[in-house]
């Protein structure tokens, strides 16, 4: 949701123009707003920080998965918002853009669990195995025993990258018409 707004706001108010004409590239103000988005997540994250204190006083817990499962919660999070601002970016209506994103976030979640796995057996085992790779959740699993994993933190980066690169593409085709 923080990132419907992204472009589609921009588009509907027409302050699009007026961010084409400054002096700055176009990938600049899409990292901008990115980081500057990515950034409110951290903090809304880091807000629920009284929650570990919590659980500290009232136990003893493993303090790895936890930071382990922040860290990653961002870097999944980075991902959820590069699809997002790609679809801000491909409307005007910022309802559309959520709409959008929750579907294709919802099959990056999906095609992760076992039982879609299960649903694909028409396809090549192959196949099969790269889809379920491509969902978040697998990539996900490793944090919440405490370890990160550098292949999964080089495969939300690279969401993340990919969408972003998504996002100055249609906003480049954009500003040529």
């Amino acid at each position: 949701a923080i990132g419907m707004r992204l472009w589609a706001e921009e588009k509907s108010s027409g302050t699009i123009e007026t961010l084409a004409t400054l002096p700055m590239s176009l990938k600049a103000v899409i990292a901008g707003k990115f980081i500057a988005s990515w950034l409110l997540i951290l903090f809304a994250l880091l807000l629920t920080f009284p929650i570990i204190i919590t659980i500290f006083y009232l136990g003893s817990p493993d303090p790895g998965p936890m930071l382990s499962g922040y860290c990653m919660s961002w870097l999944m999070a980075g991902a959820f918002l590069a699809i997002t601002c790609f679809t801000s970016a491909l409307t005007r209506n910022q309802v559309i853009s959520f709409v959008l994103a929750v579907i294709i976030c919802f099959v990056f979640v999906l095609i992760g669990f076992g039982v879609f796995h299960e649903y694909l057996t028409f396809l090549p085992v192959a196949l099969r195995d790269f889809l379920t790779g491509l969902g978040f959740i697998p990539h996900f699993q490793q944090a919440i025993r405490g370890v990160i994993d550098t292949r999964d933190v080089i495969y939300f980066s690279s969401i993340i990258v990919f969408f972003l690169i998504l996002n100055a593409a249609v906003l480049e085709r954009k500003n040529e018409s």
